[in-house]
């Protein structure tokens, strides 16, 4: 819960052009609020309330709401396909590099897409079980 200080800090910066500081200080003692300049920078932090373009302005704190999600597809004769939630290829890609397989020649990955190439066409199903396990237990 916001205290009322910070609700006024907010309501301020949303509402008016505020360039520094010491115009926003001045404000609040307007509305019976005293603060020292040290609490308000530590206010304006805690509260994503930022300088951009000469003025004060708040942005909510950016979330990653993407939950790494993968599927496994075969594309023969020496290719596995995995599919996956958008950023997290490129770290897969990496993951599968790091466990070394034998059979393993080399992955590709994009945004939410790796290719892995296999070496021998025969090794594609046994290659696409351990990999999916080792993710697994990897993440």
């Amino acid at each position: 819960m916001k205290s009322s200080a910070d609700e006024i800090i907010l309501q301020l910066v949303m509402e008016e052009t505020i360039s520094d500081q010491g115009v926003l200080l001045a404000k609040l003692r307007e509305r019976g609020l005293t603060l020292t300049q040290p609490t308000l920078s530590r206010r304006l932090q805690r509260l994503s309330i930022r300088k951009v373009q000469g003025r004060y302005a708040h942005f909510e704190p950016l979330r990653n709401t993407n939950r790494l999600t993968f599927t496994i597809d075969l594309s023969p004769p020496n290719l596995i396909v995995i599919r996956t939630s958008p950023g997290f290829a490129q770290a897969l890609g990496l993951k599968i590099d790091q466990f070394k397989l034998e059979d393993v020649a080399g992955t590709l990955a994009g945004d939410d897409t790796v290719f892995v190439a296999i070496r021998r066409p025969q090794a594609l199903e046994e290659l696409r079980g351990r990999i999916e396990v080792l993710l697994e237990q990897s993440v």
